[in-house]
């Protein structure tokens, strides 16, 4: 019987084996028996001698069975009838005989031909392999990768940004590039200065305010203190920046350089690592930011490339929230599901080297811990968390580790003091040196952008950021089997109220590929919701898991999460991100589609939302799409504002986890009704993206009943149906230019004149309070104006002389 390619064939039908249990090396078939020689990986030799007979080896003895295609997979359930003759084999001889459907003896000899053991009665589960071939690629369809895409010049929103201001220093020199470009700039010092200017001046605030990264070059760019100071110097300036209603209008851009590697989707172009992990962890706190407060923040990494100076512009005036600009070209990322070449599988681990856990006596924590030591034949883990021996299941978990042949040490450290880290790594005997890191400790304080405040990001920062900073660098010179970092997907994708842990994950995530650029083993594990609750997701009630539901996030299960381990192991690059997607559900949310997901979610089609059904929906296709407006011009004043109300009660439900507006009473208070911030955060942005209104983050505390924001909603909607000045006057410019096409003695020209005069009259009438008519001694008053002091009647002769030709 052919063995060569099962354990890749087993795993891409859903049954992932560890190098420890890839033990099957021959096998033949006599009638219905089945004979099998199984071989022990080489890095478990040193382990055999700590069982009767190591599982690894009788485990792989039952691969024999899959071997024919058949439809099921037997797994194995309960043992009889043992009896064992020797121990301590690295190499057995196997003879499986059916007793039975579901049963079948074993007769096994070591390498020789001696008797080891015999079983008298295994009883095996059937799995159906087509339920198996459905669970292992759901599991594979779980872990995402970011691909970077270069945007061409014509895609959509492409275009050169016209005006705006360079706020704080620039050693980037972002200012002189954008005038070689042929924008306006203005500088400033901060955005007090700004306000200040706009206040004492009148062009107002420019679309696009550029933060340059203070940037110099004996700056410290990598390790956690200097994170936690850029993180704590930027977090003042994005809290002015969304408070300052003057700034409403206008979008704040980030420039950093080195804050970002770009991996190209084609595998050419730029081959490059992060070199400034600071400005990472701000490229993760700024996309929290986007997701409370959409379209006010963007980022930009920019190389030093000349080139990249001149496109700019074009960057700071695209549609996207994120892009890097590289030698002349803007790139984008892309979420992509990573798939791995055939012949990549979980890397072999030595097992008779030690692991450090941190967090190790947490959920997660304990739950690697089990599954290093069943799956990888990992023998010795040293345990690290701030209550060690104390803490919660720690004395189960110590009898269950060693219950499975482990060797752990539970020890108590603060992980982020590098002293007390450095004290326990030196506990580590020699004859089992360091030869893997698992970082999963952290903490979350959530808040909104605008609440947070340094005790928050203290408190989140320094277990995640401090403790793999102190990592790297106790350990960089150490010969390590892999570097794992638990990082978030939030830190990626953008989760509102998390800012402080997404900047703390943005640096693992640039950390993990700060050490790759230097030639050390590393991967960044962004993960999503695990199902099992843990001392970080307990505070999570069935309405915040309803609201992650809504965005699309769902729970992995412990195996599924396991199992995503293992894949994200065996990938080749620094971050993967290992989170259950619902993209059926992200699809349907309103408004527009996060440009990161856009390559698996596809264009949402534009549409423009009209009339009283769609706002009574929310527009529940994608109103937010660019160009798509909620439009309520026609519909009668009582229709209208009921329309209004049930576009914030539908809203306000689904928010809440209602199935219906009903459940909603439009003149009860938010609060009342169980509003928080976060809650009141995610319902400005549903109705933000169903009217294409700007709204403020404090829309349901400014207007604390849905009746209230309905009305809001309704004057906001009408300013904006308001015609435009600028436009009123480009169309007058279109009338004036098709005027000089038509022949000085033509009739039309003395309507037009006739017609031009009642407009004028009108106008001047209108301003005056009516009384302004046509009275030929009116001034037609203007500061700034060239017709400032032209009566009414001599303006009207001026155009007849234009008319007359």
């Amino acid at each position: 019987m052919a063995v060569e390619g099962i354990y890749p064939r087993l795993a891409e039908d859903g049954l992932v084996y560890g190098p420890a249990f890839q033990g099957l090396r021959a096998a033949w078939r006599r009638g219905a028996e089945v004979f099998a020689e199984v071989r022990l990986p080489e890095p478990q030799h040193a382990d055999a001698d700590r069982f009767d007979l190591h599982p690894a080896l009788l485990d792989a003895a039952l691969h024999a069975t899959m071997l024919d295609g058949v439809e099921r997979v037997v797994l194995p359930f309960s043992f009889r009838g043992v009896t064992l003759h020797a121990t301590g084999a690295t190499d057995l001889r196997v003879r499986l005989t059916p007793t039975g459907p579901d049963t079948m003896s074993l007769a096994v000899a070591d390498g020789r031909g001696a008797p080891l053991a015999t079983v008298a009665a295994l009883a095996v589960r059937p799995v159906d392999q087509r339920q198996l071939a459905v669970s292992g690629r759901a599991v594979a369809d779980s872990l995402f990768q970011v691909a970077w895409h270069a945007v061409s010049a014509d895609a959509p929103g492409a275009g050169r940004v016209a005006r705006c201001a360079v706020v704080g220093g620039d050693g980037l020199g972002v200012g002189p590039a954008l005038l070689a470009a042929g924008s306006a700039v203005e500088s400033h010092a901060s955005l007090a200065d700004l306000a200040r200017a706009v206040d004492e001046g009148e062009a107002g605030v420019p679309p696009v305010v550029v933060v340059p990264w203070p940037l110099s070059q004996d700056a410290d760019r990598h390790s956690a203190d200097a994170a936690s100071d850029a993180v704590g110097r930027m977090l003042g300036l994005f809290q002015e920046w969304v408070r300052e209603e003057r700034f409403g209008d206008a979008r704040l851009v980030l420039v950093t350089r080195g804050a970002v590697a770009v991996s190209p989707a084609t595998g050419g172009g730029p081959a490059e690592s992060v070199s400034d992990l600071a400005a990472a962890s701000v490229w993760g706190m700024v996309r929290s930011a986007q997701a409370e407060h959409p379209d006010r923040f963007a980022l930009v990494d920019l190389d030093a490339d000349a080139g990249s100076g001149r496109v700019l512009a074009d960057a700071l005036a695209g549609a996207e929230p994120q892009c890097a600009v590289r030698a002349g070209r803007v790139w984008v990322p892309r979420l992509e599901r990573s798939r791995p070449p055939a012949t990549a599988g979980v890397p072999a681990l030595r097992s008779e080297g030690t692991v450090v856990i941190t967090g190790g006596t947490g959920v997660l924590g304990s739950l690697v811990a089990r599954h290093l030591v069943t799956h990888h034949g990992i023998r010795h883990l040293l345990l690290l968390s701030r209550r060690g021996p104390d803490a919660p299941g720690a004395t189960q978990l110590q009898h269950q580790l060693t219950q499975l042949g482990a060797t752990p040490t539970i020890t108590t450290c603060d992980t982020s003091n590098p002293q007390q880290l450095a004290t326990a790594l030196a506990t580590i005997p020699p004859q089992h040196p360091l030869t893997g890191i698992i970082h999963t400790a952290g903490t979350l304080h959530d808040a909104l952008l605008t609440n947070l405040t340094p005790h928050h990001t203290h408190t989140t920062l320094q277990p995640k950021t401090h403790t793999a900073w102190h990592l790297h660098q106790l350990t960089q010179h150490t010969h390590l089997d892999f570097f794992i970092l638990f990082s978030a997907a939030g830190g990626v994708l953008g989760s509102a109220g998390q800012a402080n842990y997404a900047a703390a994950n943005g640096y693992l995530d640039a950390l993990a590929d700060y050490r790759r650029g230097a030639g050390l083993p590393a991967v960044s594990m962004a993960w999503g919701l695990w199902e099992e609750v843990s001392e970080m997701t307990g505070g999570l009630g069935e309405e915040d898991l309803a609201r992650l539901r809504r965005a699309g996030v769902l729970p992995l299960s412990s195996a599924d999460g396991l199992a995503l381990f293992d894949l994200a192991l065996g990938q080749d690059r620094p971050l993967v991100l290992p989170v259950r997607l619902d993209l059926a559900a992200m699809r349907a949310r309103p408004g527009a589609r996060p440009a990161l997901l856009r390559g698996l979610l596809g264009a949402a089609p534009s549409r423009v939302v009209a009339g009283s059904a769609a706002v009574a929906t929310g527009g529940t296709g994608d109103a937010g799409e660019p160009g798509a407006t909620l439009s309520l011009s026609g519909i009668p004043a009582a229709e209208r504002a009921y329309a209004l109300r049930e576009l914030v009660r539908t809203q306000a439900a689904l928010v809440l986890g209602y199935a219906a507006a009903d459940a909603i009473d439009d003149e009860r208070g938010f609060l009342d009704a169980g509003y928080d911030s976060l809650r009141a955060v995610e319902l400005r942005n549903r109705l933000s993206a169903a009217t294409g209104l700007r709204l403020p983050s404090t829309l349901v505390f400014d207007h604390p009943t849905p009746a209230e924001v309905a009305g809001r909603l309704d004057e906001l909607l009408r300013e904006r149906e308001r015609p435009d000045a600028e436009a009123l006057l480009a169309r007058l410019d279109g009338v004036a230019a098709d005027l000089s096409a038509v022949a000085a003695d033509d009739p039309a020209r003395e309507r037009v004149a006739t017609r031009l005069r009642a407009l004028l009259a009108g106008v001047v009438g209108a301003a005056d309070g009516g009384g302004g008519s046509g009275a030929g001694g009116e001034r037609l008053a203007g500061e700034g104006d060239e017709f400032g002091d032209v009566s009414l009647d001599e303006f009207l002769d001026i155009v007849d002389d234009e008319l007359r030709g």
